[in-house]
């Protein structure tokens, strides 16, 4: 019963820590909006971040100069250069929109395969064979024999 108790208190005090964070970040919010677009700065006071639309201090860490140095805190301006650490990352490979084509049988047949190596995703060159149609076995015949069989006896 004495652990229970101890779970429960420790418990509660977890929630009333979440609590009291929600508030104070409410707090600040109403504090930063009640300065009217000013973010705690004098107007005289140089600052080079912008005031456009949605400029949010969510995720920001603000220190002050004297944090800053008591940290040993240091700043650099990000720029272009060359990259050498590695990332490791997964990710897949789409093609851009518009790069991609529908391919149009232009004759009744059952379509199969060329190759293998065919499936989603895979890139073809113009002119490459990628199916075969075949019309042998439809219901109505082979549109291509009857055909040749008209033209003979025309």
């Amino acid at each position: 019963m004495h652990f229970k108790m101890k779970t429960y208190i420790l418990s509660l005090f977890v929630v009333l820590a979440f609590l009291l964070c929600g508030c104070t970040l409410s707090e600040q919010k109403k504090d930063h909006d009640a300065a009217a677009g000013t973010h705690g700065h004098v107007e005289s006071e140089e600052h080079d971040h912008d005031h456009g639309k949605g400029h949010d201090h969510a995720d920001e860490i603000a220190f002050s100069q004297e944090q800053a140095s008591l940290a040993h805190l240091q700043t650099e301006t990000v720029a272009a250069g060359p990259f050498q650490q590695v990332i490791k990352t997964s990710g897949r490979i789409q093609p851009a929109q518009g790069d991609e084509a529908t391919v149009v049988a232009t004759a009744n047949g059952i379509a199969s395969f060329t190759g293998a190596s065919v499936s989603e995703g895979s890139s073809v060159r113009a002119g490459e064979a990628l199916v075969s149609i075949s019309a042998k076995n439809l219901p109505d015949g082979d549109p291509a024999v009857i055909a040749q069989v008209g033209y003979e006896t025309a």
